[in-house]
């Protein structure tokens, strides 16, 4: 709803699937909130998608050896939470 509220509606898709089996190559863009185990198995599926141009916005947990391009905190409801962006140069 926000989404569409924002007038995003034309460029957002949100997808709640399995992301082990999902095609990224269509996406500019992702965004995950996973544990560091969970990221850590989707590693060469990510460097993939990077590579080929994709950015990932990780929400609390980095992914284990890439260098985001910005960490960035930020404050929701008291709590403090991280926003990190992974680009190509993340990987190299």
């Amino acid at each position: 709803k926000r989404i569409k509220r924002m007038g995003l509606k034309e460029r957002v898709k949100i997808i709640n699937g399995d992301l082990f089996k999902i095609d990224l190559a269509k996406y500019d863009v992702i965004t995950v909130y996973l544990t560091v185990p969970a990221l850590n198995v989707l590693k060469d599926k990510f460097k993939d998608f990077l590579i080929k141009g994709g950015r990932i916005i990780s929400h609390d947990y980095g992914i284990p050896g890439f260098k985001p391009i910005l960490a960035e905190p930020v404050v929701e409801g008291g709590r403090r939470h991280f926003l990190y962006l992974y680009t190509v140069k993340s990987v190299h």
